[in-house]
């Protein structure tokens, strides 16, 4: 493994400090993924699955804050 540094803004650069170790290693799989594929149209699917999986991640973030539980997901799941 090659250490690499990135110039970044000020507040950038702050947020990555302060991210999770998931979210790290959501951000080294993202820019892995994206500098080993050389076209360009994949590297486009890459950045959508990246974004839609985040988008996710936020949903069920604020889904745990306003309340939700498995077991209320489960409910709402298996009504008929």
């Amino acid at each position: 493994m090659e250490t690499v540094v990135f110039e970044l803004p000020l507040d950038a650069a702050k947020r990555f400090v302060s991210l999770s170790p998931t979210d790290k290693n959501y951000l080294y799989e993202l820019v892995t993924s994206w500098l080993n594929t050389p076209n360009s149209v994949e590297k486009k699917r890459i950045e959508s699955k990246f974004r839609l999986l985040k988008l996710m991640k936020a949903l069920g973030e604020e889904s745990v804050s306003n309340g939700m539980t498995e077991e209320i997901l489960n409910d709402i799941l298996n009504e008929s």
